[in-house]
């Protein structure tokens, strides 16, 4: 995760690329992680910059959904409208800083087992419409990332089990 190792990257205008070109000079990453990447000139910057090496990218829209209090698994149908359509809105700045996939997080886990499946579904949907959304050329391959339900995150979606089935169903 490239915003772990460089914690500025996408506060301040340039760190991000910065990072990469840095983890590219290090010859050893094959694949790395961002957030989004919210200045323009930067993310065509980024772009090039993959298309220069063989590192896979993703950019996880883990900020996006925090910061802006979102959440796709929610029960509430207009909270959930709102962060699909965020992330929607995110998908042509994927696009444009040249990463092929971006990795989703599902929302906090409720108390009962039986609202968190609901919630799972709730989650689910949300990934379809996003999926659909992201196979408008060029295309986007979209994750989902099992976080846990008890220990750290306390998330809808917390074992890679549940992700599989998603996947599958979708």
């Amino acid at each position: 995760m490239l915003s772990n190792i460089w914690p500025r990257s996408r506060e301040t205008e340039g760190e991000t690329l910065r990072g990469l070109q840095e983890a590219v000079a290090l010859n050893f990453f094959e694949a790395i992680q961002v957030v989004d990447i919210p200045f323009p000139e930067e993310r065509r910057g980024f772009a090039e910059v993959l298309r220069e090496t063989n590192l896979t990218a993703a950019m996880a829209m883990t900020r996006i959904l925090n910061l802006n209090r979102l959440n796709l698994s929610s029960p509430e149908r207009e909270l959930r409208d709102r962060s699909v359509n965020a992330i929607i809105d995110e998908l042509d700045s994927v696009r444009e800083a040249g990463v092929a996939r971006c990795t989703l997080i599902s929302g906090p886990r409720p108390d009962s087992e039986e609202e968190r499946r609901e919630c799972l579904r709730f989650f689910r949907d949300s990934v379809d419409a996003v999926c659909e959304a992201a196979k408008e050329s060029p295309a986007l391959e979209i994750q989902i990332e099992p976080l846990d339900y008890f220990a750290h995150k306390r998330m809808v979606l917390g074992s890679a089990r549940e992700g599989v089935e998603i996947s599958q169903e979708l």
